[in-house]
């Protein structure tokens, strides 16, 4: 009978199989941690690398434990076995990981999993067992094909060990990549690397955003798919001593270029290109940010401080830039320019009544015409308000007056303002360089003085500037000073016009004229004060003062029995717009006395069109305190019938023109009879002005015209004339 064999165990190899236990469980820790966090084809990689040392090193510990047991036996190992050991182990650790890694582990596969890594580990382990070889002592061991235990334990050992400095390496650099590369993954600015060919290394998520292109696709790709070189060149060319390579000679520096964006567009960016050396060769990386939406803010700055925001025209600054280097040009190669100074007529009159929405509109479309009526070269600017500069490169006087004339005749169209029609002139000064002026302030101050003359002209026409123009410019510029004060020194003074039946020849009526007697001008005649009294607003009390004393002067012949006249005063557009106008009109009567029935209110066409400020109620009720109402130079606006039918109108007072071209017009005899029948069709009184001749009158009586007024009859009388015209009539 055999007794048992005993045994010890190997301290050293016990205590050796123990820190290869832990280094082993670290390394599985770790690769299931890497498994985890990686994906594609870098899951693969750390899958079966991580399944290779985490197996060697399971099966490490596994195997020095056993070669720690010590007989007195012989214990020598099968090669082919300690293999296939090493293999289980591999694949047991491969099955691991791939279970560790996946997102969620459902009950069954982790009972499953638990089922086949304990049937791995046992086939390990027996496996193993299986290679060792018992003999006894005497056995010559060159027999058994082996190896020595104490050999393959260190072996085994010092493989697990380096297992364990390659993972910690590699756990540095893996954390060292990883912080590199959260860096370029999480900066918001475009990143690129690229090598001394200019080849793109590396190409960060924001680089992939900003230039919608995929890092794959651009790693290894040269650097002017993205980076415009050629700007980059004209950017630094005037460096001096600047390298032959753009991107040497702006290292370091920040500036600001484009760049290529997938789809060909070019994108402002910011760059900055920095340069390193690794292990000799040389690396650069280009920080690039996008600057588009400062550019844009940029250029909407830009935009604003030059371009009139309303109509895209280049303001008062964008023009004075043009100009100064066009005449700096034309001076330079003996050229001229012509400036016109282009004011809207009658703009305030339609902004006030028909709104600052319309008057807007209004501008835009006139902007439009004028741009339509100019060359490809030349500049149309908005200076502010109705006021439009035009510089007309290389152009002669000739030249200048045809555009003048194109830009005239293209007024004659009709502006619809949210469905209004409106008819609208334009008065144009035109001045040369450099005959007129080498300067861009005389050459504007004299265009504007043109632009005056040519409004004074008649308005809707051009006028070139002349020396002597400045005389009516100062002489403009003087009344206006002393308009200021003219009332308040009583310098205004009433005329009376009467006013005739045509078929009876008697007097019915006078209109209330203002002139001004200015203490050394003389007397200013109307034409020239009142466009000035309605642009400074002045037209408001000195309408105040002509109705209060044309009511008094009236009432003051009636008390002294002189025959009852109706006094007609006319309103301007600022007094009819003014929201008590019915309450100042009733308090002029109070105050003189005179009974509404001897009122006579005068508007203009061009207000009796609009329904803006109320214009159609306030008639109405003026109308219903007995006051009568008529339409002043009827026939030179845009009035419809229907609009006309729709205001508490008594009278049409034909505009003169009409009148005086009786004779040689067959046009204005036409209209003039289609006046005449239109009023007596809506129940209209008919008033003819500027009666002047025989021949007049009796077309007026023939086609029944039954009121007229005009030199023929009397012209404007003074107060003391208008009471001695009185009394020749006789008492009332």
């Amino acid at each position: 009978m055999e007794l048992l064999q005993s045994g010890h165990y190997n301290l050293p190899l016990v205590v050796l199989s123990f820190v290869v236990s832990l280094v082993s469980s670290f390394i599985a820790l770790d690769m299931a941690r890497r498994v985890m966090q990686s994906q594609g084809s870098a899951r693969k990689i750390w899958l079966i690398g991580g399944a290779l040392v985490m197996g060697i090193g399971i099966w490490g510990m596994h195997f020095i434990a056993m070669l720690a047991y010590r007989m007195d036996y012989l214990v020598v190992y099968d090669i082919k076995m300690i293999v296939l050991s090493v293999i289980v182990a591999i694949a047991a650790s491969f099955f691991a990981l791939s279970l560790a890694g996946l997102p969620v582990i459902r009950k069954y596969e982790l009972a499953g999993g638990a089922l086949l890594m304990g049937l791995a580990i046992s086939g390990m382990h027996y496996t193993g067992m299986a290679a060792a070889t018992m003999m006894p002592q005497s056995l010559d061991q060159a027999a058994v094909p082996s190896l020595d235990g104490n050999i393959l334990g260190v072996a085994i050992a010092f493989g697990t060990l380096i297992l364990l400095g390659v993972t910690l390496i590699d756990r540095q650099l893996a954390h060292q990549t990883a912080f590199k590369g959260s860096i370029l993954e999480s900066a918001i600015d475009s990143i690129m690397m690229f090598d001394h060919r200019k080849r793109i290394i590396e190409f960060n998520p924001a680089a992939e955003r900003i230039f919608n292109r995929r890092r794959e696709d651009m790693i290894g790709r040269p650097l002017e798919l993205v980076l415009d070189v050629a700007a980059i060149l004209k950017e630094k060319r005037k460096v001096e001593g600047m390298d032959e390579d753009p991107i040497q000679s702006i290292l370091g520096q920040r500036l600001e270029t484009l760049a290529f964006h997938a789809d060909g567009t070019l994108i402002p960016v910011e760059l900055t290109v920095t340069r390193v050396k690794i292990e000799g060769e040389l690396l650069y990386t280009a920080y690039l940010r996008d600057i588009t939406e400062r550019v844009r803010s940029e250029n909407l700055i830009k935009e604003m401080a030059y371009h009139d925001m309303l109509t895209g025209l280049p303001n008062r600054n964008g023009f004075n830039s043009i100009a100064v280097k066009l005449f700096d040009y034309a001076a330079a190669v003996n050229k001229t320019v012509a400036m016109l100074f282009v004011d809207l007529d009658r703009f305030k009159l339609i902004n006030d009544t028909l709104g600052h929405q319309a008057g807007d509109m209004l501008l835009q479309a006139f902007s439009q015409r004028l741009k339509k009526c100019v060359r490809e070269s030349d500049t149309v600017s908005r200076l502010g308000g109705d006021e439009f500069l035009l510089l007309l490169p290389g152009a002669t006087p000739n030249c200048a007056a045809k555009i003048a004339q194109r830009m005239v005749a293209a007024m004659t169209e009709p502006f619809i303002l949210g469905g209004q029609t409106v008819f609208v002139t334009s008065s144009i000064g035109i001045t040369m360089f450099p005959a007129d002026g080498e300067n861009l302030e005389t050459l504007v101050r004299h265009a504007d003085t043109a632009m005056n003359a040519a409004k004074e002209w008649g308005k809707d026409t051009y006028r070139f500037y002349e020396s002597q123009m400045n005389e009516a410019t100062s002489r403009k510029m003087e009344l206006e000073q002393s308009l200021r004060k003219a009332l308040e020194h009583n310098e205004f003074v009433l005329y009376y016009q009467p006013k005739y039946n045509l078929l009876t020849g008697k007097a019915f009526g006078v209109e209330a004229l203002v002139r001004w007697r200015h203490p050394k001008l003389g007397i200013v005649p109307p034409s020239e004060f009142i466009p000035l009294a309605e642009e400074t607003g002045l037209i408001v009390p000195l309408g105040d003062w002509i109705l209060r004393t044309a009511c008094m002067q009236n009432q003051k012949w009636i008390n002294e029995g002189l025959p009852a006249m109706r006094m007609a005063v006319n309103l301007s557009m600022l007094q009819i717009s003014q929201d008590n106008l019915v309450e100042w009109v009733q308090n002029a009567l109070d105050y003189s006395g005179m009974d509404p029935d001897y009122l006579e209110l005068e508007i203009t066409e061009s207000i009796a069109i609009l329904n803006e400020y109320g214009i159609e109620r306030k008639l109405h009720a003026l109308r219903a305190m007995g006051i009568r109402i008529s339409v002043d130079d009827f026939g030179t606006g845009y009035s419809s019938l229907s609009r006309l039918n729709q205001l508490p109108i008594d009278t049409l007072k034909i505009d003169r023109s009409f009148i005086r071209d009786i004779a040689s017009s067959e046009e204005s005899s036409v209209i003039l009879k289609a006046i005449i029948y239109m009023a007596r069709s809506l129940n209209l009184t008919v008033l003819a002005e500027g009666v002047e001749t025989e021949e007049q009158l009796r077309f007026l009586q023939k086609h029944l015209c039954m009121e007229g007024q005009g030199y023929y009859f009397n012209k404007p009388l003074s107060v003391e004339d208008m009471e001695r015209q009185l009394m020749i009539w006789g008492p009332a």
